[in-house]
């Protein structure tokens, strides 16, 4: 596990930690394995809507991993979330304008986030899908 997950601990003694966007699926099967249970995975470069869509609509784990360039520093910022569920939202000006979103949990706060799915500022998309 050492090369798929690096972490800290800060003060208070919570661990920050990561793992390679690539990584995700490999990390969790290993570690289920360890304790006796096999697990179907599968990791997408570029996810799709629909990847997740069936995901949820199965009641199956899926985390999506965002990055975007942060305007204070010129660099790659990113997060990895855990799927929580989907919306579609609209119309808004046009009659068959949809727009999508993913309901996630960020890791920072207690309730569940939205956001565009669709959103044309990303850097890269990764996703991971456990069945």
């Amino acid at each position: 596990m050492k090369s798929l997950v690096a972490s800290k601990y800060d003060n208070d003694n919570s661990a920050q930690g990561r793992a390679n966007n690539d990584k995700l699926c490999s990390g969790c099967k290993q570690y289920m394995s360890t304790r006796g249970q096999a697990i179907q995975t599968c990791e997408q470069s570029t996810p799709t809507w629909t990847q997740y869509k069936t995901s949820k609509d199965n009641w199956y784990m899926s985390l999506f991993c965002a990055g975007i360039i942060d305007t204070a520093t010129g660099k790659r910022s990113g997060r990895t979330m855990s799927v929580q569920g989907y919306a579609l939202l609209g119309p808004i000006v046009y009659p068959n304008e949809e727009i999508k979103v993913l309901g996630v949990h960020d890791g920072w706060n207690t309730c569940t986030r939205r956001f565009n799915f669709c959103f044309p500022n990303y850097k890269d998309t990764d996703g991971a899908f456990y069945g």
